[in-house]
């Protein structure tokens, strides 16, 4: 059977099962960022950018970024305006670009 699959390029179930397990890591991601965490009045703990700067340190840029747009965008429903996402997409280039580098 899975010699038949390998015929029609579909993915192992290992893979398949590997990608559904990060969308809903993204989804979870998402849904906490999406959460308004009051400690007091006028002060919010706000997760997105523990998302995004892990997504950075562990995929690369690319893929912080795309985390970046992704749990910083329910921010835009809550105060009418995209400046924390191009705030959180300058945030992971400003880290990208003064990280060392490591030869």
């Amino acid at each position: 059977m899975i010699a038949g699959l390998r015929q029609f390029n579909i993915p192992a179930v290992s893979s398949l099962t590997a990608a559904a397990g990060w969308i809903v890591a993204l989804a979870v991601a998402v849904w906490l960022s999406s959460s308004r965490f009051v400690l007091a009045p006028g002060f919010e703990f706000y997760l997105g950018p523990l998302f995004y700067l892990v997504a950075y340190r562990w995929f690369g840029v690319r893929w912080g970024l795309v985390t970046a747009v992704l749990t910083m965008a329910p921010s835009i429903w809550w105060w009418g305006h995209p400046v924390s996402v191009f705030l959180a997409v300058g945030h992971v280039l400003a880290v990208a670009h003064f990280r060392p580098r490591q030869f």
